[in-house]
C-alpha cells in the first residue's frame, strides 16, 4: 500500500511556538487561510510523494546511512514572506537565510530517493522553508500585506531529518513519524 512521503527537518518546541504565536495577528486578516497546526511545522527537506512499503524497506536505511555523518547545522528564520517564488503565491512561509548545509541535505535525499525509487520527483530550490498558511484561490494582497508587518526570526539548529508520512484530510494533513534520522551519529 503507497504512503505519501516527505522528509523534513522538524522545528523545536520554541521556534514552533514563536511561529504560531506570530500567526495570531495574521489570523483575523486571512480568514480563508489554511493554517498549519503548531506540531505539524517543519522544513521540508524533500517531498517524495507516494512510495510503496517495499520501496520504503530500501529507502529508509539508505537515508540512514547518508545522514548519519551530517554535522548538525544552524538556521535561521527572517520573516513571513509569500511563497512560493516565481509565480502566483498560494501559501505564507516562513523564510530563511540561504543555508548551504540545508542545500546539501536536500541535494543528497534527492540522490538517495532518485536512486531507490526509480521515479520521477520534483526538485524545489533547496530553500528551507515552514508553510505556515495555504490560500485555495491564491494568496489575498491584504493578507500579503499583513504578513510583511509581522516581525519574525528564530534560530535553530537543524539535529536531525524526519521522514513523515501524510494522511489528508478536510481537517488538515495528519503526519505520521515513520523514521527519525539523527545527525552527527547521535541516536536519533
Amino acid at each position: 500500500m503507497a504512503k505519501r512521503l516527505f522528509l523534513a527537518v522538524p522545528l523545536p518546541g520554541s521556534a514552533a511556538a514563536a511561529a504560531a504565536r506570530s500567526c495570531d495577528f495574521l489570523r483575523d486578516r486571512c480568514p480563508r487561510a489554511r493554517w498549519t497546526r503548531e506540531e505539524n511545522l517543519h522544513a521540508t527537506v524533500l517531498f517524495l510523494g507516494d512510495v510503496e512499503d517495499v520501496q520504503l524497506d530500501r529507502l529508509a536505511p539508505a537515508f540512514g546511512e547518508a545522514f548519519d555523518p551530517v554535522a548538525p547545522f544552524g538556521l535561521e528564520a527572517h520573516g513571513i514572506v509569500p511563497g512560493p517564488s516565481g509565480r502566483r503565491p498560494t501559501m505564507l512561509w516562513i523564510g530563511f537565510g540561504d543555508s548551504a548545509e540545508f542545500s546539501a541535505l536536500s541535494g543528497a535525499a534527492y540522490d538517495i530517493a532518485s536512486r531507490e525509487l526509480d521515479l520521477p520527483l520534483l526538485r524545489d530550490e533547496a530553500a528551507p522553508h515552514v508553510t505556515l498558511a495555504r490560500f485555495r484561490d491564491g494568496l489575498p494582497t491584504p493578507c500579503a500585506l499583513a504578513a510583511g508587518q509581522v516581525a519574525f526570526s528564530a534560530t535553530f539548529i537543524a539535529e536531525e531529518c524526519v521522514l513523515f508520512e501524510s494522511r489528508l484530510s478536510a481537517d488538515g494533513p495528519t503526519y505520521i513519524e515513520l523514521n527519525r534520522f539523527a545527525f552527527g551519529g547521535r541516536d536519533a
